[in-house]
């Protein structure tokens, strides 16, 4: 019913169309904005020594790409960093027992 009241409706994927325009909703008033921004300069920062604190709030499935950051964060060695991870481990056990192991391989633990 709030849908029925709604001039546009904002998705996040291709894949999220179908679904929406299945709850009623004109396909010409579905548009597609995918999340995320254009590669840029690393930022100067507060000048504080290092990374103090990194929140990452996602699922741990594969395409949420915690394999990918932990790959970059394990570069990161000499640089004092503490990231949170904050996601369902159940959505898919199978990659999120895979990702801890990474982290466990690349004495991130």
């Amino acid at each position: 019913r709030a849908l029925e009241c709604v001039r546009g409706v904002i998705v996040t994927s291709p894949r999220t169309v179908a679904p929406v325009a299945a709850l009623g909703v004109a396909r010409e008033v579905i548009e597609v904005v995918e999340p995320g921004t254009e590669p840029a300069l690393p930022a100067a920062g507060s000048g504080g020594p290092g990374l103090r604190a990194m929140l990452c709030v996602a699922s741990i499935v594969p395409r949420k790409g915690h394999d990918t950051l932990v790959e970059a964060l394990a570069q990161l060695r000499d640089v004092p960093w503490h990231l949170t991870c904050v996601g369902s481990l159940e959505r898919d056990a199978a990659w999120a027992a895979r990702v801890q192991q990474q982290v466990r391989d690349a004495g991130l633990a």
